[in-house]
């Protein structure tokens, strides 16, 4: 009786190991190091990797330092917020028409919040150009848009 227990104790003790390996295996492979921080230069990776802010499309890309990354436009209420302004979510208005608002959202190799880039005059000229504007305004560290590419950026570290 007294060996049958020592067993029993071994083998949860096997169980418990190979449970703990491949659950140091499973958080491991979700774990990514990036080299990227807000004051990466990023540029436009048209016709390089699928993602080419084409107009009328919502996903877009740009290499930051040696990152590749995508992401997604929306267009929602305007919020009376400068260039810049990080949310959670984009709202919408029940008039469409008034979803001028262009917000743009990194999705690989990490997922940022949503960060306000601009208002257009109206509701299709957002869902027609905002994923250039993501794109740009991202590559574009000049005036407004260093608020814009320190925010999204920044988001990834916070």
């Amino acid at each position: 009786m007294f060996g049958l227990k020592k067993k029993h104790r071994f083998l949860r003790f096997v169980t418990c190991f190979i449970m703990l390996v491949f659950s140091a295996s499973a958080y491991a492979a979700a774990v990514k190091c990036i080299a990227m921080n807000s004051s990466s230069t990023c540029v436009n990776t048209y016709n390089q990797d699928g993602y080419n802010a084409e107009p009328g499309q919502s996903d877009w890309g740009s290499k930051c330092g040696s990152v590749y990354v995508h992401g997604v436009s929306a267009c929602g209420k305007n919020p009376n917020q400068s260039i810049g302004w990080v949310t959670d979510s984009v709202s919408l208005d029940g008039d469409v028409s008034k979803n001028t608002a262009c917000f743009c959202k990194l999705v690989q190799p990490v997922v940022s919040r949503w960060v306000y880039a601009e208002n257009r005059s109206t509701a299709g000229d957002c869902a027609w150009w905002c994923q250039n504007a993501c794109a740009g305004k991202l590559n574009d560290t000049s005036g407004t848009n260093q608020t814009f590419h320190n925010s999204i950026l920044g988001t990834l570290f916070e």
